[in-house]
């Protein structure tokens, strides 16, 4: 089960290590790469320096349009909270402040994203009187529960 909820956050940065999404396979291949060469391991590191104040997540994922949104291309970030902790394999910038639909599922984490987007596009933004708005999309892991993960739309009225 999918739930929503919309919540006002200002702008906030980010910092993390990207890769150019065309395929699906694209973001499986790129997790287990960053797992295995331990930039997940760093990421946490810096994210645990400030608990993730915005997000509560050590990492998340950031899909960043760069031209043209009905490209279904784009990059995808592994990031986490930046906190003025710099390192030279990260990029660091800002998630404009937002008004954000966040889609919270609970189970394996690939299947209760791929349903927490399901139900962002095919349901809820149809009926919502939102758009989506011109900001990334976050894909969040609560710390506070491992079996959560939560898809954060930046919507305007």
């Amino acid at each position: 089960m999918v739930t929503v909820r919309l919540e006002n956050k200002p702008a906030f940065d980010v910092t993390g290590i990207k890769t150019w999404i065309s395929k699906v396979e694209d973001f499986h291949n790129f997790w287990s790469k960053c797992h295995e060469d331990g930039t997940i391991s760093a990421l946490k590191s810096l994210g645990s320096q400030n608990l993730g104040e915005l997000t509560k997540s050590l990492i998340f994922g950031v899909s960043r349009v760069e031209n043209d949104p009905n490209n279904r291309d784009f990059y995808f970030y592994i990031a986490t909270e930046y906190a003025g902790n710099d390192n030279k394999n990260f990029e660091t910038f800002t998630i404009p402040a937002s008004i954000w639909a966040i889609f919270e599922s609970k189970g394996d984490v690939s299947q209760a994203l791929f349903e927490a987007e399901m139900y962002a596009f095919k349901e809820w933004l149809p009926s919502s009187g939102y758009i989506h708005a011109k900001a990334p999309e976050l894909e969040v892991y609560p710390v506070r529960d491992s079996e959560i993960v939560e898809f954060w739309l930046p919507v305007i009225k």
